[in-house]
């Protein structure tokens, strides 16, 4: 097993079963990933951070407590790791765990968070790294995030029945990536959005969906507030 350190992010670590050359092309992928979060949602403050496989038949996870990251993606498809890592690597950014009327606005958010570094990951982010191979491959990254969304179940967002069985199960996938599809929509044309998704890690727990939302806005600075309303508007609430 090595110990490999990406190569523009000193805290982060890769546990790999390959050395570095043979794991180039793929820590490459999981760097660039985090290189976009630093872009868009500003650089962590020196957290350190492990990622490593698992075993087939696992899912990946964020432990924030451990500091790490389990991707089951394989070394042979870096979409799929990108999708994953990016996912898990937004729960990290978002420092503090997220009360439960939130948690899964914060899936969807994750979600929205790996289709929005799939379709960035463009040839030219390789080429002008040096890592032919993975340019020839980037075409793949956004046409992967493409066949995804083909699997999403659209739901009314409006509905507070809805939101009741997103409480009650934060892990309803098809649909979280409608959400995932709306809130990639702002992110798009608001990308400094990004900065006010850490702060779901501040409101408390205790209080119904639409007051989390309301305490989540208060939270987040002054020039981000119109976007997280537009955010807001998908579930048909005017906050401003």
């Amino acid at each position: 097993m090595y110990l490999l350190r990406f190569p523009k992010h000193p805290d982060m670590f890769f546990y790999s079963v390959r050395n570095a050359e043979s794991s180039a092309n793929f820590l490459c992928v999981l760097d660039e990933t985090a290189s976009q979060y630093d872009r868009f949602m500003g650089k962590m403050s020196g957290r350190p951070l492990t990622v490593r496989l698992v075993r087939p038949g696992e899912s990946p996870e964020c432990i924030r407590e451990l500091a790490e990251i389990r991707l089951a993606a394989s070394y042979r498809y870096p979409s799929q790791a990108v999708y994953q890592f990016a996912h898990e690597l937004c729960h990290f950014r978002i420092e503090y765990p997220v009360c439960t009327s939130l948690r899964w606005l914060e899936e969807s958010f994750c979600e929205a968070g790996s289709h929005f570094v799939l379709r960035r990951l463009g040839p030219s982010v390789f080429q002008d790294g040096g890592y032919a191979a993975l340019a020839d491959y980037a075409p793949r990254f956004a046409k992967y995030s493409a066949e995804l969304f083909q699997t999403a179940r659209r739901v009314d967002l409006t509905d507070p029945g809805q939101i009741r069985r997103f409480t009650m199960n934060c892990y309803l996938r098809e649909e979280n990536l409608f959400a995932a599809v709306l809130l990639l929509e702002i992110l798009e044309q608001r990308p400094d959005l990004w900065r006010a998704v850490p702060c779901l890690g501040l409101v408390p727990e205790g209080f119904s969906f639409y007051d989390s939302l309301s305490i989540w806005r208060q939270h987040c600075p002054e020039e981000l507030r119109s976007a997280v309303d537009r955010v807001c508007g998908i579930f048909g609430r005017d906050l401003s």
